[in-house]
């Protein structure tokens, strides 16, 4: 009877551990920091709904980026490619074969908050989130810079055990989420250079 007991509070104990164990979002917030330190690229697909005064807008695409703010950004359409290499935005038509360059990085400032890349720039510096979780799930949420009020608020959802995006959010001024972006195949650190990264254009 002793040697069940002696049992019994063993595993209460090891129970009781383990469950202190658990990390606070805090501690996997730094956690999110290393990892996010130690990428030089990533590529991944991408599903973004718009949602307007009209249906929602559907669009599929393949995102690459490189370290600090470079990166590549493929329609699976096939009607346009967009590139920016740091100064200039280059937007490639390939059904008419035409080639569009924007060298105002204003012009084109906004569309960044759809990358995952700026946005772990981003969390490295901002002094305002909020950090919660929902299951399996670490949420970031951060105000968005500028004045567009239909692009307020971001918030991305980061898997607690590989630290990989599920998904992001735009909020607008009222709180209604305006745009969902789902990550799927994602993929930190490939075999991703300047070169083969511009080699279309």
């Amino acid at each position: 009877m002793k040697k069940i007991f002696v049992v019994i509070v063993l595993i209460s104990l090891i129970t009781i551990a383990c469950k202190d164990k658990n990390p606070t979002d805090e501690e996997l917030f730094n956690e999110l920091q290393k990892t996010i330190n130690n990428i030089e690229n990533y590529s991944c697909d991408v599903s973004m709904t718009i949602h307007g005064n009209k249906k929602p807008e559907k669009y599929l695409a393949k995102h690459f980026f490189l370290k600090p703010n470079k990166y590549k950004v493929q329609y699976m359409d096939g009607k346009q490619d967009i590139y920016f290499d740091g100064k200039k935005t280059f937007f490639i038509y390939p059904n008419i074969d035409k080639i569009k360059i924007i060298q105002n990085k204003k012009e084109t400032k906004e569309d960044t908050s759809f990358f995952l890349g700026y946005f772990l720039e981003r969390i490295q510096t901002s002094e305002e989130m909020q950090i919660t979780s929902e299951d399996d799930y670490l949420i970031i949420k951060m105000n968005l810079p500028g004045n567009n009020t239909s692009r307020k608020e971001q918030k991305i959802w980061f898997s607690k055990e590989n630290f990989k995006p599920l998904k992001m959010t735009i909020i607008d001024s009222e709180g209604k989420e305006t745009i969902e972006i789902k990550y799927t195949n994602l993929n930190y650190d490939i075999k991703l250079t300047e070169k083969n990264l511009f080699e279309s254009l």
